[in-house]
C-alpha cells in the first residue's frame, strides 16, 4: 500500500473509533498495556532502549572499531564521486592511474579504515531518540567498503590476485561490524555493501576468467554471509515507536527530534485532524493498540506463513490509528519511512539476487564462457520463471525477477558493466 494510500485509509478508520472512554476503562487499557509490554519483552520485542541494549554486542573495554569509523565522518573535504565509476573502469593503464590518484587521496581513511578492521565494534548511540538516533558512519562505511575494493582491483590489475581477495575480505569485516548493529537502517546498509562485494568479486572472476581464485572467492563469500536476519531488522522497531512518543511529548525532546514549532504550523491540518480524531482515545489505549500491532507484526515476522502479508498490512493499519494519538511522533516516524517497508520483499530479493550469482558462478566455472546455458532450475522465487541467461562472446547476462506486482522488477547482472565516463 502507498504512504498516500495508507494515510487516506487511516483518516477513514479514525472516523469510526470508540466513544468517550470511562476511567474504569482507562484503568484496564492501562493494565493490559502493561501486560502487553511484558509479553512483546518475553517474545524478543524490546520495548525501552535498556532492553534493546541486551541485544547488541558486549561492551568493549579495549579498542573500538567503532571509535575509528566515527572519524571518517570528522575528515574533510568528504568527496567520494568517483569511486563507483573508478571501481568499474580499472582494467586500461589510464584508469589504474586514475584509481590510485584516487586513493592517495584517501589515504587517511583507508588508514582508519585498515585499523577499524583489526578490532571488534560496537556502535555507541543514544537509543532513546527513537526514530531521531543517528547513524552518522554509515555513509561514510559503504564508501568505505568501495574504497577498500577499488584498492583491491588495482592489486587485481597488477597481478596481485591474493590482495585482491583480501580486500574483499576486509570488505565483509566492515558489513559484518554493521551487521552486529539490529536496526532496520544497519541492516540496510550491510546489504547493500554485500551486493557491491559480490558485484566485484564477480567482475574480477570474468575479467580474469581462467583464475579460479575469484570464483572460489564468490563462492565463499555467499556461504559466509546470512540472508537478511528480519529479526535483526525489526528488533529496534517498538523501542522506537514508544521512545519517539516520549520525546515529543516535552519541548525538550521535541528539539532532540529536530522538530520546531514551524513544523507544528505546515501540518496544521493533519495535527488538527488527528488530535480530535483520537479525542476519545486514551494514551494508555493508543499505546495499547501500538505494542499489540507490533506484537502481531513480529509474530509474522518470526513465523511466518501465507497469510503474514495480509495480516502484516492489517496491523499496521491499526497501528497507525494508535499513533495517531501521538501527532508529532507520528509525523516523525512516518517521514522516516520504517513502518513502510515490506519485511518480505528483502527476503525474496535476497533470494534472487543468490540464484543470479549462482547462475554467473555456473557460466564462470566453465573453460569456456558458454553462449547459452541451461538454468532452467534457478527460478525467479517470485513467480517460478527460469533465470535468462546471454553471453555475447564480449558481455555476459543474467537476468531474474525479484519483485511481483504489475511493476515488478528484474534483478540484472551484467559482465562487464556498460561503459561509464571516469572523471577525476
Amino acid at each position: 500500500m502507498s504512504r498516500l494510500a495508507l494515510r487516506f485509509s487511516l483518516l477513514a478508520g479514525l472516523c469510526v473509533l470508540a466513544a468517550p472512554v470511562s476511567a474504569k476503562g482507562a484503568d484496564k487499557h492501562a493494565m493490559a498495556l502493561e501486560q502487553e509490554l511484558q509479553l512483546a519483552a518475553s517474545e524478543g520485542l524490546p520495548t525501552t532502549a535498556a532492553e534493546f541494549e541486551k541485544y547488541l554486542p558486549a561492551k568493549i573495554l579495549g579498542e573500538n572499531a567503532a571509535t575509528y569509523y566515527l572519524q571518517l565522518t570528522k575528515i574533510r573535504p568528504r568527496s567520494w564521486m568517483p569511486l563507483t565509476l573508478l571501481s568499474d573502469s580499472i582494467y586500461d593503464p589510464l584508469s589504474i592511474g586514475r584509481a590510485k590518484e584516487f586513493l592517495r587521496s584517501k589515504e587517511r581513511e583507508l588508514a582508519l579504515i585498515d585499523t577499524a578492521s583489526r578490532f571488534s565494534c560496537r556502535f555507541e548511540r543514544d537509543w532513546s531518540l527513537g526514530a531521531a538516533v543517528l547513524f552518522p558512519e554509515m555513509t561514510e562505511l559503504k564508501n568505505g567498503a568501495q574504497l577498500v575494493l577499488l584498492r583491491g582491483n588495482v592489486a587485481a590489475a597488477e597481478g596481485r590476485f591474493g590482495d585482491a581477495i583480501l580486500a574483499a575480505e576486509q570488505a565483509e569485516r566492515i558489513e559484518r561490524h554493521i551487521r552486529t548493529e539490529p536496526t532496520l537502517i544497519s541492516q540496510l546498509v550491510a546489504n547493500s555493501i554485500t551486493s557491491i562485494i559480490w558485484r566485484n568479486l564477480a567482475a574480477l572472476a570474468f575479467r580474469y576468467h581462467g583464475h579460479a581464485e575469484f570464483t572460489k572467492a564468490l563462492q565463499r563469500s555467499m556461504s559466509a554471509i546470512a540472508p537478511p536476519d528480519l529479526k535483526s531488522m525489526y528488533r529496534f522497531s517498538l523501542v522506537e515507536l514508544l521512545s519517539t512518543i516520549e520525546l515529543c511529548r516535552t519541548k525538550e525532546g521535541r528539539a532532540k527530534v529536530g522538530l520546531t514549532l514551524e513544523d507544528d504550523k505546515d501540518q496544521t491540518f493533519g495535527v488538527a485532524l488527528m488530535t480530535y480524531v483520537t479525542r476519545n482515545m486514551t494514551e494508555a489505549q493508543a499505546k495499547l493498540t501500538i505494542v499489540r500491532e507490533s506484537r502481531s507484526l513480529w509474530h509474522e515476522i518470526v513465523h511466518p506463513g501465507p497469510q503474514s502479508l495480509r495480516k502484516n498490512g492489517e496491523s499496521k493499519l491499526r497501528l497507525f490509528k494508535g499513533l495517531a494519538k501521538f501527532p508529532s511522533a507520528m509525523v516523525l516516524t512516518e517521514a522516516l519511512g520504517s513502518l513502510q517497508e515490506d519485511p518480505y520483499g528483502f527476503v525474496l530479493r535476497d533470494r534472487a539476487k543468490r540464484l543470479a550469482y549462482r547462475g554467473v558462478l555456473r557460466a564462470l566455472r566453465e573453460p569456456v564462457i558458454p553462449s547459452s546455458l541451461d538454468l532452467r532450475d534457478l527460478r525467479s522465487p517470485i513467480d517460478g520463471s527460469p533465470m535468462q541467461y546471454a553471453f555475447d562472446g564480449e558481455r555476459l547476462e543474467v537476468a531474474i525477477r525479484d519483485s511481483g506486482g504489475e511493476d515488478g522488477r528484474i534483478f540484472r547482472l551484467t559482465f562487464p558493466p556498460k561503459p561509464k565516463p571516469v572523471t577525476k
